[in-house]
């Protein structure tokens, strides 16, 4: 999901509304494409380290007129990524050995660098700390090792639906009217509000309206992070995790209290908002 930095969206009085981008804009699958590929190029055994994909990934993220945008692509790529853990060394005292060993050798060959290098080449237990990296313990040098795969276009879905997402992190209620013509789909989401563990009065309806027609339908009132006193984070991450179980039904509407910044404001979805469940 995205920060809070990151998030992009307007206030019109009491209501947020969220920014969302085209998912077929011409400009934007191809910034998609080419962070993408800097990641599928640079994992593997011998990968990039976060510094050198630093490098690498800023003036892409620069090239796109709006850098927030992109920088939150990079941060939806790099939740996908696992990096290489440093070694079971205790790296500030091996460091420490290493530096005490090597400053006395030095002294005792009086700079002749093969008697220097055959002393390190003798205690293998400093020779293998050198071949594993003198700094491998430091975020910046951890390699990447994998990335889990994703098109350009679902990276931009995955965009607009963590807008919604990272919302409701602050969520402090929720309504949910949800409706299917398949019941298995809404047994489906009933499984993933039972996953996440989120408290919910359920009640079922007969709903009203265009489209509606034909449809099982429900009416869910879910407690939100902000109204419980104890792990709140938990709470809305789980709750930000169960959105898009509502995004794949046929018909739903979302009501939600967000607060921000010590205010209130109301968010209001529907299907029309196209977004799109992975």
């Amino acid at each position: 999901m995205l920060t809070k930095d990151l998030l992009k969206f307007r206030r019109s009085g009491e209501y947020l509304k969220p920014f969302f981008v085209a998912v077929d804009d011409s400009e934007l699958l191809e910034l998609a494409a080419k962070l993408l590929a800097v990641y599928e190029s640079g994992a593997g055994a011998d990968g990039l380290t976060r510094s050198e994909l630093e490098e690498m990934i800023e003036p892409l993220l620069r090239s796109y007129r709006d850098v927030k945008v992109a920088k939150g692509f990079n941060k939806l790529i790099l939740d996908r990524t696992s990096f290489e853990q440093p070694g079971d060394y205790d790296y500030p005292a091996m460091r420490r050995k290493l530096f005490t060993v090597s400053a006395r050798t030095l002294y005792q060959t009086n700079g002749d660098y093969q008697q220097y290098s055959d002393a390190f080449n003798a205690d293998a237990e400093l020779e293998k700390f050198i071949a594993a990296g003198l700094y491998a313990d430091l975020p910046d040098n951890e390699r990447l090792i994998g990335m889990k795969k994703i098109f350009a276009k679902e990276l931009l879905e995955r965009y607009n639906c963590s807008q919604v997402q990272s919302l409701l992190f602050y969520c402090s209620e929720m309504e949910v009217t949800a409706g299917d013509s398949n019941p298995a789909e809404l047994r489906r989401l009933f499984k993933y509000l039972k996953f996440f563990r989120l408290l919910a009065d359920i009640t079922r309806i007969k709903p009203s309206g265009k489209g509606w027609e034909g449809v099982t339908a429900m009416h869910m009132k879910i407690s939100g992070p902000a109204s419980i006193f104890e792990n709140t984070r938990k709470y809305g991450l789980q709750l930000a995790s169960f959105f898009p179980a509502i995004c794949a039904l046929e018909k739903w509407t979302v009501k939600a209290e967000i607060k921000l910044d010590a205010s209130r404001f109301r968010l209001n979805l529907d299907e029309s908002a196209g977004l799109v469940s992975h």
